[in-house]
């Protein structure tokens, strides 16, 4: 928009006023050389269509333009230079300017500045040359012919908000990440510790085979080697034990570890027993022996 200092001046002819005028004109110059002067109407309608195309051209708007380069300075719109805008407009924000150049002179004929203030708002400034504006008698200065103010505050807030909303969704995004590494981690465990048990429970499985076959063969060698001193009966239960023992019944080679140990000392009580019973049936023999030696009978 420019700001320029014009003085109208419009001419109006007023007809009635006019038509008047002329009458007494002629009425004082008739009453002087005593003539009789008459107005004829064809004459004065000729006269009127005169004037009427005097007053269509009077009455255009004649435009002058009017410069007082001490008020364009005092009030900022008249400058020398962009970096004298710059300095004006400094304190308000970030400032940016676009030059544009004459295509045939490279001289700069206009600018456009555009300052962008913390507040969201974005004001832009147009200078052009004073001399494309019609002002003459100012050399290299421009003159402010534009001033517009752009309100970003909601773009700003929008912009805010969506990078607060881009924020959470990294967070959200890197929290499912680490879930689904945490889930799958767990499931690598899961699967570590199934196959470390498969591998145990098969271990288990063999272990306790060979325990159990081991178990049958030291019954059978107690019964054949104490044969009717043996307790067969408590040979026959602990072999119970061992025969209908699952391999399900442990959770870890510790367990079975334990359960063996128990095991083994019911046999080895077992064991003693019988040895004690044969020591004393031989104790009763050589006895006996001692004593037909010493007592032989005739």
């Amino acid at each position: 928009m420019s700001n320029e200092l014009n003085i109208l001046i419009k001419a109006v002819l007023d007809e009635n006023l006019s038509q008047k005028s002329m009458q007494d004109q002629l009425d004082k110059i008739s009453g002087k050389l005593d003539l009789k002067v008459g107005l004829d109407i064809k004459e004065f309608e000729k006269v009127k269509k005169n004037l009427d195309s005097l007053q269509q051209q009077l009455g255009k708007e004649t435009s002058i333009k009017l410069i007082n380069e001490k008020d364009l300075t005092d009030t900022k719109k008249f400058v020398t230079s962009i970096e004298e805008v710059k300095k004006q407009f400094k304190d308000l924000g970030t400032i940016k300017v676009n030059k544009s150049f004459d295509p045939v002179t490279n001289d700069l004929k206009e600018f456009n500045v555009e300052i962008r203030k913390a507040d969201g708002l974005v004001e832009r400034l147009k200078y052009q040359l004073a001399q494309l504006n019609g002002i003459h008698g100012i050399k290299d200065g421009f003159i402010m012919t534009n001033r517009s103010e752009v309100d970003n505050t909601s773009l700003q807030m929008e912009k805010a908000l969506q990078k607060t909303i881009e924020s959470r969704q990294k967070v959200q995004k890197a929290s499912a990440i680490e879930q689904d590494r945490a889930i799958n981690k767990n499931i690598e465990q899961t699967h570590k510790e199934t196959k470390a048990q498969q591998e145990m429970n098969l271990q288990i499985e063999r272990e306790l085979d060979l325990y159990k076959k081991k178990k049958q063969l030291q019954v059978q060698d107690m019964v054949r080697r104490y044969g009717n001193a043996a307790d067969t009966t408590g040979l026959q239960t602990n072999l119970n034990r061992v025969m209908s023992i699952d391999p399900s019944a442990f959770q870890s080679m510790k367990d079975m570890r334990h359960w063996q140990s128990e095991v083994d000392l019911g046999f080895k009580q077992i064991g003693a027993s019988v040895k004690s019973s044969s020591s004393h049936v031989l104790s009763f023999g050589e006895a006996m022996q001692t004593a037909m030696v010493k007592f032989p009978i005739n």
